[in-house]
């Protein structure tokens, strides 16, 4: 298991009180939740970098033993500012499937 902090709304850019440092890679888990018909998890998350405040939807699923992954990545401003960029992120996450090949 990766160790993680978590953080209250208030805390997400507050430096450590001891060290007095900044982490400027902090995640935050908005929500997790498994989907069935495919079985899969789906995350909604946050990431403050140095690259950037990005949004990740990220829904993976098991098959014939392999892993598949997909991920969607924008800016966090624009997921939240424009309606037609959420709402297609949001619909490409739900649309994942595999198929038979």
């Amino acid at each position: 298991m990766i160790p993680s902090n978590t953080y209250e709304d208030d805390d997400w850019y507050m430096p450590d009180p001891i060290t007095l440092e900044r982490d400027l890679r902090r995640t935050k888990l908005l929500s997790a939740k498994e989907v069935m018909d495919p079985l899969s998890y789906v995350l909604d998350y946050q990431l403050d970098s140095s690259r950037g405040f990005k949004r990740y939807l990220v829904r993976s699923t098991i098959r014939n033993k392999k892993l598949y992954i997909f991920t969607i990545q924008c800016d966090q401003n624009s997921f939240e500012g424009d309606p037609t960029i959420r709402d297609t992120a949001e619909k490409l996450i739900e649309s994942f499937q595999l198929t038979d090949t």
